[in-house]
C-alpha cells in the first residue's frame, strides 16, 4: 500500500513539474485594419493582417480583408478612434447578406476584388510574415481604390 502511495505521489509530482515548466507559446491576436492614408484620388491605404495556410494565401487574404473593411466595417486611424472612412460608401452588413452570391463571387480567390486593390508597396518591411504551427500571418500595406469600387457597385446595382 505504501509502495502504491509512493508511486502515485512521484507520478503526481512529475506531472506537476512537467506541466509547470516554461512553454514557448506565441499568441497572435487578429488585428483590425488601420487606415494610414487617404489620398486625393479617393483611395485609402490600409495596414491589414491576413491569415492563410501558406504565405501566398495569407498575402491574398490581406487584399480581401482591406476591401471588406472599407465596405462593411469601421476602420480606425492610427492613434485615433474607430470611425467610418466614408459614411456614404459604407455598406450595411445586411447588404452582404442580401447580395451574398454577388460578394462570394467578388471575393473568391483571384476574383474581381483584385481590380480594386494594389499591394505594390516595396519599402523595407512593408510585408511581415509570421508562421505559427497552423498558419501563416501576413501584415502588409494595401491600397483600396474607393472611387473605382464605388462605380462598380453602383453599376452592379449594389449601391444606389
Amino acid at each position: 500500500m505504501k509502495k502504491l502511495f509512493y508511486q502515485l505521489s512521484v507520478l503526481l509530482v512529475g506531472v506537476l513539474f512537467v506541466s509547470c515548466g516554461t512553454h514557448k507559446t506565441i499568441a497572435y491576436s487578429k488585428s483590425e485594419p488601420v487606415c494610414i492614408a487617404s489620398e486625393l484620388d479617393g483611395s485609402y491605404t490600409l495596414r491589414v493582417e491576413g491569415r492563410g495556410r501558406n504565405a501566398a494565401d495569407a498575402y491574398e487574404e490581406t487584399g480581401k480583408q482591406a476591401l471588406y473593411a472599407v465596405l462593411f466595417t469601421d476602420v480606425s486611424w492610427p492613434n485615433g478612434p474607430r470611425k467610418k472612412i466614408d459614411s456614404v460608401f459604407l455598406l450595411k452588413q445586411r447588404a452582404y447578406e442580401q447580395n451574398k452570391a454577388y460578394f462570394d463571387n467578388f471575393f473568391r480567390d483571384g476574383g474581381d476584388y483584385t481590380q480594386y486593390i494594389s499591394m505594390k508597396e516595396k519599402r523595407d518591411l512593408s510585408s511581415i510574415y509570421t508562421r505559427t504551427n497552423a498558419q501563416t500571418v501576413c501584415t502588409t500595406t494595401v491600397c483600396v481604390f474607393k472611387s473605382q469600387l464605388e462605380q462598380r457597385l453602383i453599376s452592379d446595382g449594389i449601391l444606389k
